[in-house]
């Protein structure tokens, strides 16, 4: 048998000075009399030679993806950013968001952006820094054309929106997957509506309280404390579904008690939800009832 395996990623410098395979050279290696059809032979040692050159290519492509690979700025840095934006803009210095990132506008303000947040992160490398001072100014650019058409405040209620249903979510799966008190199967089974899609809305007048204009990035906007919130409930979802969630509801309650804690939010009943029936839904968690949730 003939060992043509491929090299590990490792040992790429040796693949470039790899011999071709010939018939002579086989023969060698065997010791002994090759009798085989020679076109048989020829062919295969061809396509052999043609797999062993992709697979050379597709190494070193593999490798240059690898180098440019950009890394995502850690919520840290977002924060080092943020907080030094806001200090430049104290002392009334800021992004020209009408002009690209990189012009001549901006150079200063870049420039000062970055010595500030290295100032605070040196061991950062400095182009996932750069890349988190983009990632801000498109969002201050965007920030600004909203002010503009009027559109701010819708967007600061819908993020606040969206923020509590995430949280809601979290905190669900954080109790099933914590409670020793469901069984495993149980678990796996209702992991499938554990989704964005399957949590309600919560509308409150507050919206906007501690919540930043120009911050849409998750991390950043960890805490909404309104103390009214209206439910608006899914009307196509299965009171199996809603049955369960309150359950770990009940569950989380119990837990904030003997912590010492309360539920920090007042909740009563809205109007029901418009949203569509998510696709490719379990059908055991959809109803055509009006299923409220609390």
């Amino acid at each position: 048998m003939f060992n043509t395996a491929e090299s590990s990623p490792s040992s790429s410098s040796q693949q470039t000075s790899r011999s071709p395979l010939n018939i002579s050279s086989l023969s060698s290696i065997s010791g002994e009399q090759v009798s085989v059809n020679r076109s048989a032979l020829e062919e295969i040692l061809a396509n052999t030679q043609l797999l062993l050159s992709r697979h050379d290519d597709l190494q070193k492509n593999y490798y240059d993806l690898q180098s440019k690979r950009k890394v995502k700025p850690s919520p840290k840095v977002k924060r080092m950013v943020h907080s030094a934006y806001g200090k430049l803009e104290e002392n009334g210095k800021k992004w020209n968001t009408s002009m690209p990132y990189g012009s001549e506008s901006n150079s200063e303000m870049n420039a000062e952006m970055k010595v500030a947040v290295q100032s605070q992160l040196p061991h950062e490398k400095e182009e996932t820094i750069v890349d988190a001072l983009r990632t801000y100014f498109l969002t201050k650019r965007k920030h600004c054309k909203r002010v503009m058409k009027g559109k701010q405040e819708e967007f600061r209620k819908r993020q606040a929106r969206r923020q509590r249903k995430l949280q809601k979510l979290s905190r669900r799966r954080g109790i099933l997957n914590t409670s020793t008190s469901i069984p495993d199967v149980e678990k796996r089974f209702y992991k499938d509506v554990l989704t964005s899609n399957f949590m309600s809305s919560e509308e409150s007048d507050s919206d906007r309280e501690n919540s930043s204009s120009e911050d849409s990035d998750a991390e950043l906007n960890i805490s909404r404390r309104s103390k009214s919130l209206k439910v608006r409930p899914l009307p196509w979802r299965s009171s199996r579904v809603s049955t369960f969630f309150k359950k770990l509801d009940d569950k989380h309650q119990r837990r904030l008690a003997r912590m010492g804690g309360g539920s920090v939010h007042k909740r009563s009943m809205g109007a029901p939800s418009l949203r569509k029936v998510p696709q490719g839904s379990p059908r055991w968690a959809i109803s055509s009832g009006d299923e409220d949730e609390m």
